[in-house]
């Protein structure tokens, strides 16, 4: 597991096999998030087990589709991070958001039910794919290979949201 300083478990409910602990944040959400997570527990003394109480609860309410949404919203996030890391040349930072979006393309892979629907051997062997390219993009630190993955990945998270929305609005 990445241990990245600050960084506090991540788990996934449901059909999802739990992540190795390794972030600092809830990877789901953008910072305005935190920032109303902060007042509402600013100053309380239980407060960061409060927030994890919180920040947990949001992730095992969530429904499936939620769950797999909030997932790639991770991914775009560690991706985006990792590209952070490569423009100011952090290496740790680099390591961190790509073992982290290889441990959620596995947990993605894992859930995939492979005779729930045609296409599902195709994504299997995308999530296959993109796993082994972030090792090697981490290995190498090959900032190419991570922005080609982190493409896929945006294309792979919007069709997940378009998806979600259609089955919220049936």
């Amino acid at each position: 597991c990445c241990v990245a300083q600050g960084r506090g478990p991540l788990t996934i409910a449901s059909t999802f096999m739990p992540l190795q602990p390794c972030l600092p944040y809830n990877p789901f959400w953008s910072g305005t998030e935190y920032e109303v997570i902060e007042v509402v527990f600013e100053g309380h003394p239980n407060a960061q087990s409060l927030r994890e109480r919180y920040l947990a609860d949001s992730i095992t309410t969530a429904s499936p589709n939620q769950l797999v949404t909030m997932l790639y919203d991770a991914l775009i996030l560690d991706m985006q991070r990792a590209e952070s890391g490569f423009a100011s040349n952090d290496l740790v930072a680099i390591n961190d958001s790509l073992v982290h979006a290889q441990q959620i393309i596995r947990a993605l892979r894992s859930s995939l039910r492979l005779d729930a629907w045609e296409g599902a051997e195709r994504l299997a062997s995308l999530y296959d794919y993109l796993y082994m390219e972030l090792i090697q993009a981490n290995v190498a630190k090959d900032r190419v290979r991570a922005r080609t993955c982190a493409s896929m990945i945006s294309a792979l998270a919007d069709a997940w949201h378009k998806a979600a929305e259609t089955v919220q609005s049936t």
